[in-house]
């Protein structure tokens, strides 16, 4: 009667990241993706005491979850310019994460097997019930290419034991959570660490604009071959004009054009038509 009171599964244990705002804004534009659930299923087993992810005490998909609360943390306390799942906006770099270990649980010890002739024992306090939280994470960040630019490591670990005063359903799920945060921090702290490589990671605007402009120059300069390519040769044997002479249009006297009769000139290859334009001055 006593164990069953005092582990009761009572709902629900949701993951949460409690920080403060980051030091420092890194300057780029990150996609989260789901993390994945690599930890052992063991860690879901209460055997006999309190799991936080025994069904019907984890409110959802731990993975699921576990990004939420990370895509949350890193969104509105600034780490980067941006964190988000969607595709609205091209990414500078690409956040990917694996729970190595996600363990709560509480439940009987040695002791307590050792004490139960004398169970009138336990309420002197004897630490008769181990508590276990471990939280482990893996992060890393990569271009769009797949490039990995950085790897980061978090993990935090409580084991000790505890007497019957201690209520697992209330306190557990606000201890797991506190390690949770202290493993994001160091995750963070790592990250901010790198602030100055991964603020280069950025695509900056001026890059766009000289791409497009690069783009431009290479299309007209592509359509002036095109047009030169497509130009017919001069015909043979035309007269070339060497050193020509420019007179100002103000020095033209003010004459008026006559057109004689066009004079042909025939070459090998095909006949040309030669229109002549005398210059007479104005009566």
């Amino acid at each position: 009667m006593l164990m069953t009171g005092c582990v009761a599964p009572q709902p629900y244990y949701k993951p949460a990241v409690s920080l403060g705002p980051s030091p420092h804004t890194i300057q780029t534009k990150v996609q989260l993706q789901p993390f994945i659930d690599d930890s052992p299923q063991g860690e879901a087993d209460s055997a006999g005491g309190f799991s936080i992810r025994r069904e019907g005490v984890l409110a959802g998909d731990l993975a699921t979850d576990v990004t939420q609360a990370v895509l949350s943390d890193f969104s509105v306390n600034q780490v980067f310019q941006s964190v988000g799942q969607g595709v609205a906006t091209q990414p500078d770099l690409i956040m990917k994460g694996t729970i190595n270990h996600y363990c709560g649980k509480f439940g009987p010890n040695a002791i307590f097997w050792l004490t139960i002739p004398i169970d009138i024992t336990w309420f002197l306090g004897v630490p008769i019930m181990d508590e276990d939280i471990n939280v482990d994470l893996s992060v890393s960040l990569q271009r769009l290419d797949g490039t990995v630019v950085g790897n980061y490591h978090g993990a935090s670990i409580i084991s000790r034991c505890n007497n019957i005063y201690y209520n697992p359903p209330t306190l557990l799920p606000v201890r797991v959570n506190q390690v949770f945060s202290d493993t994001v921090s160091q995750i963070r702290s790592q990250i901010l660490k790198d602030a100055e490589k991964l603020d280069q990671m950025a695509i900056k605007p001026e890059q766009n604009s000289e791409t497009v402009t690069t783009s431009k120059a290479t299309g007209v300069s592509n359509r002036l071959n095109s047009i030169t390519a497509d130009t017919p040769p001069a015909p043979p044997n035309s007269p070339a004009i060497e050193n020509p002479t420019v007179v100002p249009v103000a020095n033209l006297p003010a004459t008026r054009p006559t057109t004689d009769s066009p004079a042909a000139i025939s070459t090998p290859n095909s006949t040309y038509t030669l229109i002549t334009t005398n210059l007479t001055t104005k009566p």
